[in-house]
C-alpha cells in the first residue's frame, strides 16, 4: 500500500470538516446555556486544533501531488474532474477555517454563519473526495459504501474530536450541563457515523458489484486477507462510540475528558485501519 499521503489527507479533512459541523451545532445548541465569554474560551482551542490539521491536511494532499503547482494546473478541469473538484472545495474549507478562525479571535466570539458556511463547504468537499473515488473502475472503490464510509469517518472523528477539547474546557467553568450536553450531541452524531459504516458496509459485503474487466481481480479476493483486520477497525470504532455512551449515561464521572479522550485515540486508529484497508483496494 503505497498511498499514505492519501490516507492521511482523507482523514484529517474528514476529521476537521466533522469538527466544524459539530462546532456550528455546539453553538446554536449551547447558546441558551453558556454565556458567550464561556462559549468562545471552550470554542478557540478545538476551532485552532481545526485549524491545524486542515494545514496538515493541506501539506499531506501536495505530498501526493508531487509538487504543489501540480494543483494550479489541475483545478483547471472543474467541469470534467472530480479532483480538480476536490482540490477546490478542499482549498474553500481550508480558507473558510483559516477565516473562522481570525474573526473568533477578533472578536472574542464564534461566527455561527461563518461557522455554517465552512461546515458546509466542507460536506460538500467530502461528497467529491468520495465521489474520485466512486467514480473509478476500482472493485470497491465504484460504490454507494465509499459515500457511507467518508460521512461516516467525518462524523465519527469529528464529533469525538471536538467532544474532547470541549468537554475538558467547560468542566474548568464548572459548566456540568454543557458538559453533558457536548458529549451527549457528539455521541449521537458519531452513532450516525458508525451506523452509516456498519450498516453500508454490511450491505457492500452482500453484494459487492462484479468486477470490472480494467481490475479483473475481485474485491473479495483482495479483502479475504484482512477480513481479520476490518473486523478489529468495527470493534475498536463501536468500542470508541461506546465509550462516549457510556459518558452520556454516567452523570456522575469523575473525569468525564479523560474517557473522551481514551474514546479519541480508540476511534482514529479505528478509522485509521479502515482506511488503510480501503486503499488495499486500489493497490
Amino acid at each position: 500500500m503505497h498511498e499514505w499521503a492519501l490516507l492521511l489527507f482523507t482523514l484529517i479533512m474528514q476529521a476537521a470538516i466533522g469538527g466544524m459541523c459539530m462546532l456550528w451545532l455546539f453553538q446554536i445548541k449551547l447558546a441558551k446555556t453558556v454565556g458567550p465569554d464561556a462559549m468562545f474560551t471552550a470554542t478557540k482551542q478545538p476551532l485552532i486544533v481545526l485549524a491545524i490539521l486542515s494545514v496538515f491536511g493541506m501539506a499531506a494532499s501536495t505530498l501526493h501531488l508531487g509538487t504543489p503547482t501540480h494543483a494550479f494546473y489541475t483545478i483547471s478541469n472543474l467541469g470534467t474532474s472530480w479532483l480538480s473538484r476536490e482540490i477546490l472545495f478542499t482549498g474553500l474549507f481550508i480558507l473558510g477555517v483559516l477565516v473562522t478562525l481570525y474573526f473568533a479571535f477578533k472578536n472574542k466570539r464564534l461566527s455561527a454563519g461563518l461557522t455554517l458556511l465552512t461546515a458546509l463547504i466542507g460536506l460538500v468537499d467530502v461528497f467529491v473526495m468520495s465521489s474520485l473515488y466512486a467514480h473509478t473502475f476500482v472493485n470497491g472503490w465504484n460504490s454507494m459504501n465509499t459515500y457511507a464510509s467518508f460521512y461516516g469517518t467525518t462524523f465519527i472523528l469529528g464529533s469525538v474530536l471536538v467532544a474532547s477539547f470541549m468537554s475538558g474546557s467547560f468542566r474548568t467553568d464548572g459548566s456540568q450541563e454543557a458538559v453533558q450536553l457536548v458529549i451527549r450531541y457528539s455521541f449521537f452524531m458519531a452513532v450516525i457515523g458508525l451506523v452509516l459504516e456498519l450498516v453500508f458496509g454490511l450491505i457492500y459485503a452482500l453484494a459487492i458489484p462484479a468486477p470490472d474487466s480494467i481490475q479483473a481481480v475481485p474485491a473479495l479476493t483482495i479483502l479475504e486477507p484482512h477480513q481479520a483486520t476490518l473486523l478489529i477497525h468495527y470493534l475498536l470504532a463501536i468500542v470508541g462510540v461506546g465509550f462516549m455512551g457510556q459518558l452520556t449515561m454516567t452523570r456522575s464521572a469523575k473525569n468525564p475528558t479523560q474517557t473522551a479522550y481514551l474514546a479519541l485515540v480508540v476511534v482514529v486508529v479505528a478509522e485509521f485501519i479502515g482506511r488503510y484497508v480501503f486503499y488495499t483496494l486500489g493497490a
